[in-house]
């Protein structure tokens, strides 16, 4: 079988000991280093920590966490929540952060709204569920590139200075931060959640300065608490600036956050790489690491946005590949991290798995709907191959390597590699428990950038101070942008190896026998030494592959995925179980934390060092969750093609089954259960044929149009500290944030009686970084504006139109109709030095009529504003202010079959806004994962397009930016049955006839190819939220 085929099995029975030992060179440790630095334990609300880990229930742990950053609201379906953070599980993390969305949950003053996917309850009883603590992140603010930082529209749209212990900021976020302090105090670890620390602001700071409002911090610190919090608070300091360690308001976990990777886009196709930061563990030992708190980076590089104007997202995914995690995050644990996030992990949910949809108007102006962020788990939830292979077995190590959380750095130092030219090449460091004396030498390229290949040999100490060179015979190798970790008196199970020149991805025990999964590239030689005086004799019992013992130590090379080798050892008293894998073959192990069917024990799921009680699997696409009742051993998993089934299970399990299915699992002379398990089986394809599409216009406000019960824009001052352009001399405030709209497409009409001397119109639109806007005049085009794309951020454009007299209704009423983008706010503007950036006016800045009287203006934007919006399913973010979304024709309730049949390949006779209606039906058989994709076609033009499915804005198309074609939709936004496709076009061109099939010729939903899933989806199919 193929699993059989790419595995190399070594059985051996020993009782282990460590060796180590030589003569030492190129030994340059830095006695700072090796200074321990003992604090007493501090708790809070039953989490413990010192200098050097978090300690929980007694056990030491790395806190090694995913990233669901926006997790529940970028994901509207709750029913999904529990398969990405099974996920995330599944790569071994022991954690989750999420933010949640202030915004979202207090849409208008007085309101607080939990109701569906924006309750949070659900989601923190299924990272319970699925095993998995939760820093929560309540903000309030959070960043997270989102519209204003999290902060609420009608927040921006008063004089409060945010971020500031203002009075009135702080009677706007009392309400909400109440709410969510009793939620994270209900949910914490102590009464019976998963909750272990809550994070107060985030990267916060108020000018180039640096200035804290120290009042604000202890406010919400002290909110926490009154609302019943125990657990200890947080803090995320934008990079290495040593705020809130210690003096008035500081916290009890401090970290900073770290971006190293370039996101000069030119950088993409360059290829180009930043160095990795060697500043860390000094920054570490001088702040947090004095005051006796574990190294903490509460968010570290996993990926990057999506922007307008992005190039090709493969030449950039290449950035934040495997090889970025092999090298960057082993370079963390090498500076003594010992809590550390990726951002996102998921995108829904910064790096680790897939983040998720910036559907309607979450985003902030530079993001695209997209918020896949080139993590782990892609935002259609499919795992990301092979970088989700590589964060898994760098997380399985640290969960296995028991000694790893109380190791400290005690040297540093560089080697020479093979060759004049690898003078200093490598870098090592030493990190030891000092209480096991396990260590662990962590190496990589002194140049963190070099694409080398490069041999070179190791010299380590043993708990005696004793010296050898590793490998004993051969050479260690990095290629290009590697990094590995070589372990030393490595204990695990009952047993103890002196040292591993290969790649450890696992280490535990199953019934008596320790097992030791390692794995390398295909050809590599690798080492491992069971015992210090190189006296034992190991014999070979059985084995079909060369294998080389000698004085304790078992020399062999990594195969392929097409070798068949095993070899049984025998040695001592102590079974252990050696795997071998390459590193393809390790991608595919999966290490479940197994479960007792009738447990009542709700921690269960945690991962936890025990003996007897564990499993491995072997080869399929995704390993959920192992379950037994009595004898019997459900496996629960997916599978995107057939494979072989290998499963290592305690030896008193008399059956195996796959999603409760017996598949005929045998017991092989390895004592391992092994099968055959087909994949997705031959289907037609999911077929997603649309309707006939349906036409309407959706610019009904240039022509005759009653706007009487649109809301009179006729400010004369604004508390926004971002006042209208003094070269302008109209008078009112046209902000529409000033007027309750917050989001989506903004509508003004403006009202002057003219005489026929108005000679020009000047208007300064301001939709934000990407934004545009068209403007007609009775009916007429003027012209469009699209905002610069340059360096210094602009946010507005401005135009001006001529006035004809046959433009003009002389002695009649004269309407301008002003049609913008609104691209979100920005977030927190700190970093130019603003912090009131956040609060930059949507709408219009300035105008003037040339020769005329002053216009009198309305306004327009979503229905009901922020005060009463009308779409409680969806939220306020979800609707702008288009004439087709005020009238519901995007809801698949509304009646459209009086509509003409028209698609949009027809096009539009003149810049205007069209909305195309059709459907489609679907019909996924029982078992079966997918997505669908709204694919646009590659083609550019000066338009914008918005696609619905079912109601969700999922999709934003800007012709002349790109760069997304392709929008992911998932299940529950889609149903079985009939699905509802809306599309507006927005034509800017000039009069001259504008093709709508610039934009959208084709449009199209395609489905992804499905996974054979052994998770429920089917009340996820039933019906759309």
């Amino acid at each position: 079988m193929r699993w059989l085929n790419s595995l190399i099995t070594l059985s051996l029975l020993t009782s282990l000991a460590l060796a180590v030992p030589a003569k030492q060179e190129h030994f340059e440790a830095e006695t700072s280093l090796r200074k321990s630095h003992k604090h007493r334990p501090q708790e809070k609300g039953g989490i413990a920590w010192d200098k050097n880990s978090l300690i929980i229930d007694g056990e030491r742990i790395v806190l090694w966490q995913a990233s669901l950053e926006l997790f529940s609201w970028r994901l509207p379906v709750p029913s999904l929540w529990l398969d990405v953070l099974q996920k995330i599980k599944a790569l071994g993390f022991n954690a989750v952060s999420f933010y949640s969305h202030w915004g979202l949950n207090n849409p208008s003053n007085g309101t607080l709204d939990f109701t569906g996917f924006r309750d949070y309850q659900p989601f923190l009883d299924a990272c319970m569920q699925a095993g998995l603590w939760v820093v929560a992140r309540p903000g309030p603010y959070i960043n997270a590139e989102t519209t204003g930082g999290g902060i609420p529209g009608w927040v921006l749209a008063t004089d409060a200075r945010t971020r500031t212990s203002d009075p009135k900021f702080e009677a706007a976020w009392k309400p909400y931060w109440t709410a969510m302090g009793e939620l994270c105090a209900k949910n914490q670890w102590s009464e019976g959640g998963p909750v272990i620390m809550v994070q107060i602001e985030n990267e916060y700071f108020l000018n180039g300065k640096g200035d804290m409002d120290l009042d604000y911090i202890k406010a919400l610190e002290k909110g926490m608490i009154d609302a019943g919090v125990k657990v200890p608070l947080s803090f995320n300091d934008v990079g290495m600036k040593n705020r809130l360690v210690k003096g008035p308001g500081h916290v009890d976990l401090y970290g900073f956050d770290s971006y190293p990777q370039s996101l000069d886009w030119d950088a993409c196709g360059a290829q180009e790489w930043r160095p990795v930061d060697e500043r860390y563990h000094d920054y570490f030992e001088s702040t947090s690491g004095k005051v006796g708190v574990p190294f903490y980076i509460p968010e570290f590089q996993g990926g990057t946005i999506n922007q307008w104007t992005m190039p090709i997202a493969e030449d950039c995914q290449r950035l934040f590949g495997a090889e970025f995690e092999r090298v960057f995050y082993l370079h963390n644990l090498a500076s003594g991290v010992k809590m550390h996030n990726v951002y996102m992990t998921a995108i829904l949910i910064r790096s680790i798995s897939r983040t998720g949809t910036n559907w309607g108007g979450l985003a902030f102006p530079p993001s695209t709907t997209t918020y896949d962020y080139f993590a782990a788990i892609r935002e259609d939830r499919t795992l990301r191959q092979p970088k989700y292979g590589e964060l898994k077995v760098i997380s399985h190590f640290l969960r296995s390597a028991r000694d790893y959380p109380d190791a400290q750095v005690v040297g540093k130092w560089k080697v020479d590699g093979v060759g004049l030219e690898a003078k200093g090449a490598v870098v090592v460091t030493e990190l030891e428990n000092k209480d096991t004396r396990g260590k662990f030498y962590i190496v990589r390229h002194a140049n963190s950038s070099s694409l080398a290949t490069t041999e070179f040999r190791l010299q380590v100490r043993s708990g005696s101070h004793r010296q050898t060179t590793l490998p004993r015979s051969g050479h260690l190798t990095l290629r290009g942008r590697d990094s590995r970790i070589i372990a030393t008196g490595f204990n695990f199970g009952k047993s103890r190896i002196a040292y591993c020149t290969a790649r450890i991805m696992l280490a535990t025990t199953i019934g008596e026998e320790d097992i030791l999964l390692v794995y390398g590239d295909e050809g590599e030689n690798h080492e491992i030494a069971f015992d210090e005086d190189g006296t034992s004799k190991l014999a070979v019992a059985q084995s079909d592959q060369e294998i080389k013992l000698e004085n304790g130590v078992a020399s062999f090379r990594t195969g392929s995925a097409a070798a068949v080798t095993s070899t049984l050892l025998k040695h001592g008293k102590r079974d252990m179980r050696v795997l071998i894998a390459d590193t393809a073959t390790a991608y595919a192990v999966w290490q479940p934390v197994l479960r007792n069917e009738d447990s009542q024990d709700p921690r269960e799921a945690f991962y936890r060092h025990k003996d007897g009680d564990n499993v491995i699997v072997v080869g399929p696409y995704l390993v959920r969750d192992a379950v037994r009742k009595g004898k019997v051993l459900n496996v629960i998993g997916d599978l995107s093609e057939s494979v072989s089934l290998l499963v290592f299970a305690p030896p008193d399990i008399e059956s195996v089954l796959w999603n409760g299915q017996n598949v005929g699992a045998k017991k092989n002379n390895w004592n391992a259960w092994e099968t055959d398990l087909a994949g997705p089986e031959c289907f037609e394809a999911i077929r997603t044929d649309l309707a006939p599409w349906r036409y309407a216009d959706s610019l009904a406000e240039i022509g005759s149009f009653d706007d009487s019960d649109w809301v009179d824009a006729n400010h004369t001052s604004t508390g926004n500290l971002h006042k209208p352009y003094k070269n302008y001399k109209g008078s009112s405030i046209l902000y529409a944030q000033d007027y309750g709209y917050h989001q989506g497409n903004l509508l003004f009409r403006g009202h002057f009686n003219a005489t026929g001397r108005e000679k020009r119109l000047f208007l300064s639109l301001s939709p934000g970084r990407y934004g545009a806007g068209s403007v007609w005049l009775n009916g007429e085009h003027l012209g469009s504006g699209s905002v610069p794309i340059d360096k210094i951020r602009s946010e507005d454009v401005n135009v001006s139109f001529a006035l004809t007299p046959s433009l003009l209704r002389i002695g009649q009423d004269n309407v301008i109709v002003v049609l913008t983008d609104h691209m979100g706010y920005e977030e927190a503007g700190q970093f130019t030095d603003n912090t009131e950036d956040v609060k930059s006016p949507r709408g219009i800045r300035g105008y003037e009529l040339v020769g005329g009287s002053e216009i009198s203006w309305k306004v327009q934007g979503n229905v009901g504003g922020n005060w009463a919006p009308q779409d409680d399913l969806r939220s306020i973010l979800n609707e702008g202010g288009l004439f087709a979304e005020r009238q519901r024709w995007h809801r698949p309730e509304y009646d459209t079959s009086s509509w003409p049949e028209r698609a949009p390949t027809d096009g539009l006779e003149k810049p205007g806004v069209a909305f195309y209606r059709s459907s489609f039906d679907l019909n996924v058989p029982e078992g079966l994962d997918l997505s669908l994709n709204v694919v646009y076609p590659d083609e550019k033009g000066p338009f914008r397009s918005q696609c619905w499915i079912n109601g969700w804005m999922v999709a934003k198309r800007v012709g002349d930016l790109g760069p997304q074609l392709e929008f992911p939709v998932p299940p529950g936004i889609l149903a079985n049955g009939t699905n509802v496709i809306a599309v507006s076009y927005w034509s800017l061109g000039s009069t001259q006839r504008a093709k709508v099939n610039n934009g959208f010729d084709g449009i199209k939903v395609v489905a992804s190819r499905p996974i054979k899933t052994g998770y429920n989806m089917q009340p996820v199919w039933q019906q759309y939220v």
